[in-house]
């Protein structure tokens, strides 16, 4: 079940985004609408969402106030800014949203950018499952920063633990490439989410680990990288 959280100060706005994201989302959701963004912040901390709706301009605590905050969750959802001052629009881009709505063009822009925050949670709630040292291990996609050849076997990179599994590369991308893995060298499987820099011949992902990009990857990882670091 998803759980969308909706902060409007005022309430016709409250109602009118809950009605419209339960006809989006359909049946499996769970929504909670918030007209005091203190009581919001409050209960996003304890209980955590999947995707929040957060107005920008509030009074007493506004939404990019909320959203500098939301780097302390252990989980950070994924935030959609929704707005009536498009001049604001500028100053959230630090926050990183996900997504933004003009709620003069709420009818129009609240199912696309909803369908597409919906698409991305599903990602991140996808887990590869593999056998290392006779166990069986279940890890969230988001969790491992890249795959590494070495001979018969792959060692599987997180940010404190590598795995050793044994499994072929060409199977591991047909399996994830569709969800932001990456060829970058016949050696080496990246995430997408785990790349902070990209070089003329490497990229760079969390840890400070330096990967080579091979030759005949260059083109199309580095177009890929790029694409998705710059969306």
């Amino acid at each position: 079940m998803i759980q969308l959280y909706i902060c409007d100060d005022e309430h016709i706005f409250c109602e009118k985004y809950r009605k419209m994201a339960e006809q989006i989302l359909g049946r499996d959701q769970e929504i909670r609408t918030y007209t005091d963004p203190c009581i919001f912040w409050e209960e996003l901390k304890q209980m955590g969402a999947d995707i929040v709706l957060l107005d920008i301009d509030m009074p007493g605590l506004d939404g990019l106030e909320i959203a500098a905050r939301m780097d302390q969750l252990p989980c950070k959802p994924i935030l959609i800014f929704v707005t009536c001052q498009d001049a604001l629009v500028y100053q959230t881009f630090q926050y990183h949203p996900f997504g933004f709505i003009r709620k003069s063009c709420v009818e129009q822009e609240m199912e696309p950018v909803l369908l597409e925050a919906l698409e991305e949670w599903k990602k991140r709630n996808c887990r590869f499952t593999f056998r290392s040292d006779s166990q069986l291990i279940t890890l969230p996609l988001e969790e491992i920063f890249y795959f590494e050849a070495l001979g018969n076997y792959l060692n599987l990179h997180t940010e404190h633990t590598v795995y050793r599994i044994r499994e072929t590369m060409a199977n591991v991308e047909r399996e994830l490439g569709v969800y932001g893995f990456v060829r970058i060298h016949k050696g080496y499987l990246v995430n997408q989410q785990a790349v902070y820099r990209i070089g003329s011949n490497e990229v760079v992902v969390k840890g400070n680990n330096v990967l080579p990009i091979g030759r005949s990857c260059r083109e199309q990882a580095r177009e890929q990288l790029v694409r998705y670091m710059m969306s």
